[in-house]
């Protein structure tokens, strides 16, 4: 069976068979057999080296600053490419640990979906990790300049957006690992909207048989029920992420309203969304298939 219809009969039951295993590898594996033929870009190889590399870079723009640190667009002087670079201050050894921990997982990544991965060093008294350019921007910012000229993100590229996350979050499953962030900042895309995934600040390498993780962690607004009801985080989170990502994109609107705390808990809890996605706009299997994520 082809087309939208057809798809989101096949992620469902992807879903479905994912929640009730709580095995990660299932979502992987199935997501995996589905996109297989898809066409995909080639991901960036990492170099792989420790060694201050700083000189080797031309530092160009800013692209963002953050609470960990700064962003940068930079031209790699061997081959002229441009990349992109995050420079964080190591203040603390806790701190440069949580670095290497990032560089850790990410320079074990080679996903056409997930940042490309190309170098991290220490320069003096700041920490460098060296990426894949994304000249698209992020899927936050994608969906606002939609709103501001008042158009809309259509069905297809709806379904490529869920896809592409979910052959990305899949992978990290696959690998017992937690994204713990998912939100649109941390979907990059490249100049033709291929997703990216990015941000593994805060996720986890699970070990052996644990499938959870009981650390609070991630942003607010973006937090997983489990998390608040349970106080674990699993596999679940991160395909709960997706759909909370895609309400968003879709309503062009944050998903939950909340003057207090309490009652943004509430909300996530009881799944009392702001906005329900128009379906006048999007067809009844892309709306189901996005609600069916948003529940843990």
């Amino acid at each position: 069976m082809r087309g939208p219809k057809g798809r989101a009969q096949r992620f469902q039951q992807v879903i479905i068979n994912f929640k009730q295993s709580r095995n990660p590898k299932s979502l992987a594996q199935q997501v995996h057999k589905v996109w297989m033929t898809l066409p995909a870009n080639k991901p960036v190889q990492s170099s792989g080296t420790g060694a201050d590399n700083f000189t080797n870079y031309k530092q160009i723009k800013l692209l963002g600053r953050g609470a960990s640190g700064t962003a940068y667009s930079v031209e790699r002087q061997s081959d002229k490419k441009i990349l992109v670079y995050k420079k964080l201050a190591c203040l603390t050894q806790k701190e440069e640990e949580e670095m290497q921990k990032e560089t850790t997982i990410l320079s074990g990544l080679q996903h056409p979906y997930i940042v490309g991965f190309i170098e991290a060093f220490r320069h003096e008294s700041s920490f460098y990790i060296v990426m894949e350019y994304c000249n698209g921007g992020s899927l936050q910012s994608y969906y606002k300049d939609k709103l501001k000229n008042k158009e809309f993100t259509t069905e297809e590229e709806a379904w490529k957006f869920i896809f592409q996350m979910a052959s990305a979050i899949g992978f990290l499953h696959q690998n017992k690992i937690l994204h713990r962030d998912m939100k649109p900042e941390n979907i990059l895309l490249l100049e033709d909207n291929t997703v990216k995934l990015s941000d593994f600040g805060i996720s986890k390498q699970l070990q052996g048989d644990i499938i959870s993780a009981g650390t609070m962690c991630g942003t607010e607004l973006y937090l997983s029920p489990e998390l608040t009801t349970n106080a674990q985080q699993s596999f679940p989170a991160d395909v709960w992420g997706i759909g909370l990502i895609m309400r968003e994109v879709l309503t062009q609107n944050t998903p939950f309203e909340a003057k207090a705390q309490y009652q943004l808990i509430q909300n996530r809890v009881n799944g009392v969304f702001q906005l329900q996605i128009d379906p006048r706009r999007y067809s009844q299997e892309l709306i189901y298939f996005v609600n069916s994520m948003c529940r843990v």
